[in-house]
């Protein structure tokens, strides 16, 4: 049974394979005839469509082209059963084939029916938007409209100009065109066409909105607080100098970096710390290789001007087009009568030297007008010794002049060189009126000579766009410690005057009063007005930034580098902030200075060895280091034997009580425990009872973190204080009677 089922099924299965598995024969023969009707259509400079009738049958289309000067065929395409194409890529005003065939199923084809057509010549590009990018900037942006061109192009000029300049593209419809000039009139054109004769598009332009022009106004040893703004006396009417401060901004802290003529203006053109730009007294110059406003400016297109006194050199310098210097005389008349030097020809003018920069600086103005122009105005005013012009002396005959308070020298912590120096270096009580009349008669000069400067720029119409600096390379001492000099870090010295009138960027009377400025901030300040941003190195910042808040300064350095040319002078190091002022020389000795600038403006009073002040000393000799490393200031520097002299006030540990070393307070306080976690124990012997002692704690950064009163007692005294809201961490306690301090230092702990 098992084997006739096995032979049953056997026998149906091959009777069911044989009778289900048909053969197919195909045909090898493909009888469709080529596209008839094949036009090409729509046919564009870069395009163009292919039509032809369908062939019944057909499996699919193919298509291909090529230019009729050439054997070589593009690739087929495959468009299936679309009865037109569109052949892309093209170039415009070229004769082409175009070939389309019908295939059947298997793949064989009719051959290829062509046929023949140019594409159009080619239509140029339209612009679309132009958007300008201050300075010397353009961005230009264009329609090619259906094509895709490898041949972009533009063309630009000043209108007034003949010549083309050229920039290709290659497939980009943008480009930002530079270094054009601020204010000019630009035309430019643009084509994607490889052929562009007469293909280019309509003319468009644009013109870039004008550069300020740059005034920049030095005058010599010109002292911060000479001038009715700044609170001069009330003889010296200063009204054109006020009204650049008046219609502008005035910087009431502004600072030079060294107090020093060549030092000072070689700042003020590089923006670098002296030590930085090479010169560092008044025989040097500063360094060739470095880039200056002038150089700056002068090639991003404006014309630059020297007039008067560049100090640093005689000859022209590198980057100014017009240079009118003076050549000071070696003799006692530093005014009238000077050389000059004409863009490289010295010759003899007559006149006093206000006058002549000033005539100059009308001239120069009249001529340039229609020029974004750059001219830095040095007058050699009111340097000594002090020769106003003719129609000024004894204009003050009779005034009061106004001589410094603080006239005599230090009372004590005195640095041994400072009444060593020389004559030259000192003026006494009386001498300073004889000395500052004729200064203001100078200033008064300067004043009618700034108002023709400001009223020929409005005669120009050119005021508002001109940006007007005024300023000074440094201050001077007229009797203050009864000095005559700069050089020094003291406020007299080192702090200038510094207005600028700029109605883009500052309303009328703003004064800025809570940044410290710096002549190395003048070099950033003018590149920010021409709008050149970027690739340069500056010590300073924009006074713009500073003015708006978007950069700040509240603690400034301030060096001079020692010169063997006044061997007895030292080098120093200086670090200001609003309240504060910390100087260290460069001596054998500590002859370090510290000044509380809140309680004692005049600096009158070195409070170096004052404990009172250890942790805010210690804190400013830290910023000091910290400079120095960020300005590399890491030069070697003579240094000489100089110290303080007597009149330290007592901090080291005494055996017995000496009534003029120490009558009030004992220098065996003693602190416990200590560490401190919770509270303090202060214990010291007093030689005087009713007084009261001040008992202060400072933090690491000399803040006052807790303060007490109490009275002594004669002999034993004993105070505890509550430190537990203290962090923990190290504090410096002050215990004062009177004029005597003591500082001990505190730790507490968690």
């Amino acid at each position: 049974m098992r084997n006739f089922f096995f032979n049953y099924c056997s026998s149906v299965s091959f009777l069911f394979l044989f009778v289900i598995v048909p053969v197919k024969v195909f045909s090898l023969d493909c009888t469709l005839p080529k596209p008839s009707n094949v036009v090409a259509v729509n046919i564009s400079e870069c395009a163009t469509k292919l039509t032809w009738n369908a062939v019944p049958g057909t499996a699919y289309y193919s298509v291909k082209f090529k230019k009729q000067n050439s054997s070589v065929w593009s690739p087929v395409t495959n468009v299936g059963l679309n009865t037109s194409y569109i052949f892309s890529g093209l170039d415009s005003k070229v004769k082409y084939n175009f070939a389309v065939a019908s295939y059947c199923s298997n793949n064989m084809g009719s051959g290829f029916q062509i046929v023949k057509a140019t594409s159009a010549d080619c239509v140029p590009p339209v612009i679309t938007n132009i958007t300008t990018v201050p300075p010397d900037a353009a961005t230009i942006t264009w329609n090619g409209g259906n094509c895709t061109s490898a041949f972009n192009q533009i063309r630009y000029r000043k209108s007034a100009n003949a010549n083309w300049k050229y920039v290709f593209t290659a497939s980009s419809t943008m480009v930002t065109l530079h270094n054009l000039i601020a204010g000019a009139l630009y035309t430019c054109q643009v084509t994607d066409c490889a052929d562009t004769t007469g293909s280019w598009s309509s003319p468009s332009t644009f013109q870039l909105p004008a550069r300020p022009n740059i005034l920049m106004i030095i005058l010599d040893d010109a002292r911060y607080d000479s001038y009715s703004c700044n609170g001069g006396p009330a003889f010296f009417q200063s009204p054109n100098i006020d009204r650049i401060a008046n219609e502008g901004v005035n910087f009431k802290y502004s600072f030079c970096v060294q107090s020093y003529c060549i030092p000072s203006r070689g700042s003020i053109v590089t923006g670098l710390y002296p030590h930085k730009h090479g010169a560092t007294n008044n025989s040097e110059n500063i360094y060739e290789s470095l880039p200056t406003t002038a150089k700056i400016l002068d090639s991003a297109g404006y014309y630059t001007g020297m007039i008067g006194k560049y100090h640093m050199a005689v000859k022209p310098q590198p980057g100014y087009d017009y240079w009118f210097a003076t050549k000071v005389n070696s003799g006692t008349d530093e005014y009238n009568n000077l050389k000059y030097n004409l863009n490289g020809t010295l010759a003899t003018v007559n006149g006093h030297d206000t006058d002549i920069v000033t005539d100059t600086t009308l001239a120069f103005l009249d001529r340039n007008a229609d020029k974004s122009f750059f001219v830095t105005i040095g007058y050699h005013a009111p340097h000594n010794p002090f020769l106003p012009q003719s129609s000024y002396a004894g204009l003050y005959d009779g005034e009061e002049m106004p001589v410094p308070e603080n006239t005599v020298h230090y009372k004590s912590n005195i640095p041994s060189f400072l009444y060593n120096l020389g004559d030259s270096y000192y003026i006494k009580p009386a001498e300073i009126p004889g000395q500052y009349q004729p200064y203001y008669e100078m200033m008064a000069g300067l004043d009618d000579a700034i108002g023709k400067i400001l009223q020929k720029l409005t005669d120009l119409s050119i005021l508002d766009n001109t940006i007007v600096i005024f300023t000074s390379d440094n201050g001077a001492m007229f009797g203050e410690h009864g000095l005559f000099l700069k050089r020094f870090a003291y406020d007299p010295s080192s702090r200038v005057p510094l207005f600028i009138r700029y109605p883009a960027w500052f309303n009328n009377e703003t004064v800025i009063d809570d940044q410290l400025t710096l002549n190395v901030d003048l070099a950033p300040t003018l590149l920010d007005a021409a709008g050149i941003n970027g690739g340069y190195t500056f010590d300073g910042m924009s006074l713009k930034k500073m003015a708006d808040g978007t950069a700040d300064r509240s603690s400034m350095y301030f060096e001079s580098v020692y010169d063997p040319y006044t061997e007895k002078l030292p080098s120093l190091r200086s670090v200001r902030t609003f309240d504060a002022k910390y100087v260290a020389y460069g001596c054998t000795h500590e002859t370090d200075e510290f000044f509380d600038l809140a309680a004692d403006p005049q600096e009158n009073t070195n409070q170096i060895n004052n404990p009172l002040y250890a942790a805010s000393i210690e804190s400013f000799k830290s910023q000091l280091s910290d400079f120095k490393s960020q300005l590399v200031d890491t030069g070697n520097e003579k240094i000489l034997n100089c110290y303080l002299k007597p009149g330290v006030q007592k901090s080291t540990q005494q055996e017995t009580w000496d009534p003029e070393d120490l009558p009030f307070l004992e220098d065996n306080v003693l602190i416990y425990p200590a560490p401190a976690k919770e509270s303090v124990t202060l214990a010291f012997l007093s030689s005087m009872e009713d007084e009261h002692a001040v008992i202060i704690i400072r933090n690491e950064l000399g803040q006052i973190v807790l303060q007490e009163s109490i009275m002594v007692n004669l002999n034993q005294n004993a105070f505890s204080l509550n430190v537990e809201r203290l962090p923990a961490g190290f504090y410096m306690v002050t215990t004062s009677v009177k004029n005597n301090s003591i500082a001990k230092p505190l730790i507490i702990v968690d």
